[in-house]
């Protein structure tokens, strides 16, 4: 392409020979939309030229990948995720976009060590050998989808990914529907449940010894590499990540609406002053009002960890017990070291609902955690691998490219055998 004012600069800055000034006048010249398709060319010559690509400063490379996203949302109608203005009391985050470019994966990784990134883009085109071996004796592992089994209050199973759209079982009051989009609601008989058409299990209420009628409890399972959302009988909507289960009643009509998780959820708690909403998980019970939160207890990780979007929580465990307000999470450890609070990356912590996985300087086990859960792979490592990666992966990308990404920006080697990731050092 011909050599413009913009490209040149765009080469000092790649090239690391950019004088202050030169830098001050890319950065500036690069948020501009009008240099929006001449940033996407130079990033595909780039790439071409990717194996040679000298290191930026952690610093670079994130001002630099921002505007690689907002750049192809812009060109490309990519998707800036953000929470509803009128849920959240007006609190927007914009989220990282979600980019599909025809060349050039929508992600990027930047690999945080010792204060240097090493900055590159992922290829969706026709490089012609992938770097990371691939056993060709099985189907290879794809990303998850909207997959979850519901558990009813008999124990019968119903398989949510292979059932039509529709009435899915009559628990107690509460209409059980299947919706479009991998979605499951509960409603009061007669409401829009009844109206969906269809054939249920049908589980009345049974009354106990004083005439009381008993509660029924439901149980939505996401499997390895599997999602699912539901809305709760009291119009709270949980979104589910992979490898996670939620009991709750079909019913809420106690003091308190309590749920009980293991894994993952991401909350839009419905306000009911006068029965607050709790999540125990394990150890630790969260108590809500009203808002928005994500709580991550996967039994595998070092801590339970509740990060707050908007509202008021108050998290306890053990003997500890904390307020949190928007932006900040609180973690309690598994080993018996507390409970600590800190402000949270709200981005980061609801990334994988958002189509995305995010880390910022994530151990490289932590990363293959969420990979495992959401390809559904079991994985072995040989020798000591000690990485930490920052940056963005669409989870709608292969494993493969994955794993690529990773091997890329890291001195590791991974190989893919059947549902097998074996990773090693290079």
């Amino acid at each position: 392409m011909p050599l413009t004012r913009f490209a040149f600069l765009f080469r000092k800055f790649h090239q690391k020979t950019a004088t202050p000034e030169e830098v001050a006048e890319f950065q500036r010249l690069a948020a501009m939309d009008e240099h929006a398709a001449e940033l996407q060319q130079l990033l595909e010559e780039a790439w071409a030229e990717a194996d040679t690509m000298p290191v930026f400063t952690e610093t670079e490379s994130e001002a630099l990948l921002e505007r690689v996203l907002v750049a192809g949302r812009e060109a490309q109608e990519g998707r800036v995720l953000r929470e509803d203005a009128e849920r959240s009391k007006g609190r927007v985050v914009e989220m990282a976009p979600v980019v599909r470019w025809p060349r050039i994966v929508a992600a990027a990784v930047v690999l945080a060590g010792l204060g240097i990134g090493v900055w590159w883009w992922g290829h969706s085109g026709a490089r012609s050998t992938m770097p990371v071996a691939v056993s060709k004796a099985a189907a290879a592992p794809v990303p998850g989808g909207n997959k979850a089994v519901l558990i009813l209050a008999n124990g019968s199973a119903v398989t949510l990914d292979s059932t039509k759209n529709g009435l899915v079982a009559m628990q107690g009051a509460s209409n059980v529907v299947k919706v479009a989009g991998g979605q499951l609601a509960y409603a009061r008989s007669g409401t829009a449940g009844a109206a969906s058409g269809g054939k249920g299990t049908t589980a009345g209420d049974a009354p106990d010894a004083d005439g009381a009628a008993t509660v029924l409890y439901n149980t939505i399972r996401t499997p390895r590499g599997g999602q699912y959302e539901v809305t709760l009988p009291d119009g709270s909507r949980v979104w589910l990540n992979a490898a996670t289960s939620l009991r709750f009643p079909t019913a809420f009509a106690g003091a308190d609406r309590t749920v009980e998780l293991s894994g993952e959820a991401y909350f839009e708690v419905a306000r009911a002053k006068d029965q607050p909403f709790k999540v125990k998980v394990g150890g630790m019970t969260v108590d809500v009002l009203g808002t928005h939160f994500d709580v991550m207890a996967y039994d595998d990780e070092e801590s339970f960890r509740t990060t707050l979007l908007s509202g008021a929580v108050r998290v306890s465990g053990g003997k500890a017990s904390r307020v949190l307000r928007p932006g900040q999470e609180a973690s309690l450890s598994l080993d018996d070291r507390g409970m600590t609070e800190a402000e949270a990356d709200t981005d980061q912590a609801v990334a994988w609902k958002n189509g995305l996985f995010q880390f910022e300087s994530a151990g490289l086990k932590e990363v293959m955690r969420q990979v495992a859960r959401w390809y559904d792979v079991d994985v072995h490592y040989e020798g000591t691998v000690e990485r930490h990666f920052s940056g963005y992966i669409a989870r709608s990308a292969s494993l493969a490219d994955v794993l690529h990404q990773l091997e890329r920006a890291g001195k590791t080697s991974f190989t893919l055998e059947g549902r097998t990731v074996t990773v090693k050092p290079k």
